[in-house]
């Protein structure tokens, strides 16, 4: 189901700790992408353990998505919506864009790995 989030209203942003993955989200899921170059952008998730090479680096544990995407959108995140809830929207992050695969479709990294990769843990409060 496709919700809409407004430019001007506050939003709330969640971060996702746990696993994003087949169980917890399944292929179909709505998420959006809010991109420095395409802005708000609504798509579903495709497929799960995606490997994708560019140049002599290979990503691995990819999500694929169905969203539109352009250049200068990488690092974007990606997020679920979670309603409007007095006038603030709120969101989870699960991801950031990477990039687009030679379907078409849209490839982001699930924030678990990323945090998992930089030995971060994100502030909650």
């Amino acid at each position: 189901m496709k919700i809409g989030i407004c430019d001007d209203e506050p939003i709330v942003v969640r971060i996702l700790a746990g696993l994003v993955g087949q169980s917890y989200l399944p292929t179909g899921t709505g998420i959006y992408m809010y991109g420095a170059d395409s802005g708000l952008q609504y798509g579903t998730i495709d497929s799960y353990n995606v490997t994708s090479s560019s140049g002599s680096v290979t990503f691995t544990d990819l999500v694929k998505a169905t969203y539109s995407s352009q250049t200068g959108d990488s690092g974007s995140p990606i997020v679920l919506y979670d309603g409007n809830h007095g006038g603030v929207s709120k969101v989870t992050l699960i991801g950031t864009h990477r990039g687009t695969e030679s379907d078409g479709k849209k490839t982001f990294s699930k924030y678990l790995n990323i945090s998992n990769q930089l030995g971060i843990t994100a502030l909650t409060s």
